[in-house]
């Protein structure tokens, strides 16, 4: 699949239409404010016009006051006034009104599957995750690190088999092997 780059103002004006007119529009992620729940373009997110009454641990896609468009949780709601933040993050963005918020997420394809409410990976980010908030830097650093380990072991596995093979080979030739 070819990538064409598009304006957003643009792009985003077209999403917006088609969500005004009830269709549910699929949006690559881009970005790591979502991470771990939603990877930078790997996974696609569905999304329908936002509803009433919002409700805290959706995703949803606004526009800030600045213009930008982003894709983040609900944390709180407070008088009408939403807290969000991404699922990496531990700030809270807001108070936001809440018509800045025009579209809701449904649904999240990964991998050619789909995820929804009610899923596990689905209803962890949007309750538990939600409380360990002030936690997740640390949460992510620890993943990290083990993720680094990962590589490691990987790559001294690889090696040793190389090396494996190579003693293997080169033994054989010693014995007058072809």
């Amino acid at each position: 699949m070819q990538e064409r780059v598009v304006d957003v103002d643009e792009w985003m004006k077209t999403v917006r239409e088609l969500l005004e007119l009830g269709k549910e529009v699929p949006v690559l992620v881009t970005g790591n404010s979502m991470f771990p729940f939603l990877v930078h373009k790997r996974d696609t997110v569905l999304v329908k016009q936002a509803g009433c009454p919002l409700r805290k641990g959706e995703i949803v896609f606004y526009q800030r006051p600045s213009g930008q468009y982003v894709m983040h949780r609900i944390i709180r709601i407070d008088d009408g006034k939403l807290y969000l933040a991404g699922d990496a993050q531990t700030v809270l963005e807001g108070p936001l009104p809440d018509h800045c918020v025009f579209g809701e997420i449904i649904a999240v394809e990964r991998k050619g599957k789909w995820i929804r409410q009610g899923d596990f990976w689905w209803d962890f980010f949007a309750g538990p995750w939600l409380v360990l908030r002030p936690l997740r830097g640390y949460i992510l650093a620890v993943r990290r690190k083990a993720a680094q380990i990962v590589q490691v072991i990987r790559g001294r596995k690889r090696r040793y088999t190389k090396n494996t093979e190579r003693e293997q080979i080169n033994g054989h030739i010693e014995k007058g092997g072809s």
